[in-house]
């Protein structure tokens, strides 16, 4: 078990750095799935939207971290559940 928690954080991680950089691969009309235009994605609020979502990422993955490394005796099936919060969570 204490292989697979290793395994699984490494994927949460990889999860967490995947959904900070959808926002940079996207349509430049389009900001996190929504059609703002273009200029949105520069402006004041557009970078306040921003920094919310990566703070919903970065604490979702680092609540998912912390149960998959300190929690003992999961089952394996749970675990894996678990390692999707982040995604699930946001």
């Amino acid at each position: 078990m204490k292989n697979l928690a290793w395994i699984l954080s490494g994927v949460a991680i990889l999860e967490a750095v995947v959904m900070m950089a959808l926002p940079y691969v996207s349509p430049r009309q389009t900001f996190l799935g929504v059609r703002t235009g273009a200029e949105f994605r520069a402006s004041q609020s557009g970078r306040k939207v921003l920094l919310q979502c990566w703070g919903q990422v970065i604490g979702w993955s680092v609540l998912t971290l912390a149960l998959l490394l300190r929690v003992g005796g999961l089952s394996d099936r749970l675990a894996a559940w678990l390692a999707i919060l982040p995604i699930v969570g946001r």
